[in-house]
């Protein structure tokens, strides 16, 4: 191979990249935008472990309304309404605030925009709170049993009483 055909190669890839990198890390509020189902746990105010899941609508402009379950050390379940503001940055970062029906105080959250708004991966700032998960948007989605078909990606954990704390990930095949 002759050095013109590496500089050849080299500019082609050089180009390729700062192209894929200028067009794929533009971000708006507007990559927030629709149905997401959301899951994370970690530690509460009072360094027990706590684990939440929910669905909420982000509207693109830097709002969300929704629900959340939460199990806070085994003890505590539940089911409330949420709402929220986010601010994403033009390099897929952002953060936010949360405030469950009748909270005293909003949580704040940083958060990732990745797949260009089809995840979104986020921290909870608040000290002393240790807390992370997942959003992900749930487009057309057939709730019925029979849309409950194909192979889904699990992943876990949690803490049981007498073992400790455990994590898992693997394959769920659902036959609808």
């Amino acid at each position: 191979m002759t050095s013109r055909m590496l500089r050849r190669g080299f500019l082609l890839v050089t180009a390729v990249l700062a192209f894929g990198l200028a067009s794929g890390g533009q971000c708006s509020n507007a990559n927030f935008t629709g149905k997401y189902g959301f899951a994370g746990n970690g530690l509460d105010t009072n360094g027990k472990p706590i684990s939440f899941l929910g669905y909420i609508k982000a509207d693109g402009k830097g709002t969300f309304t929704g629900t959340e379950t939460a199990s806070d050390d085994g003890t505590v379940i539940t089911n409330v309404p949420i709402t929220g503001t986010y601010s994403i940055n033009s390099d897929c970062t952002g953060s936010g605030t949360t405030k469950l029906k009748g909270q005293k105080g909003t949580n704040h959250f940083t958060l990732v925009v990745v797949s260009g708004g089809k995840n979104l991966q986020f921290l909870i700032t608040d000290a002393p709170k240790v807390q992370i998960g997942t959003a992900q948007a749930q487009g057309k989605a057939t709730c019925t049993l029979a849309g409950l078909k194909g192979s889904f990606g699990v992943e876990s954990s949690g803490v049981f009483i007498g073992v400790g704390a455990v994590a898992l990930d693997g394959l769920l095949t659902l036959d609808g």
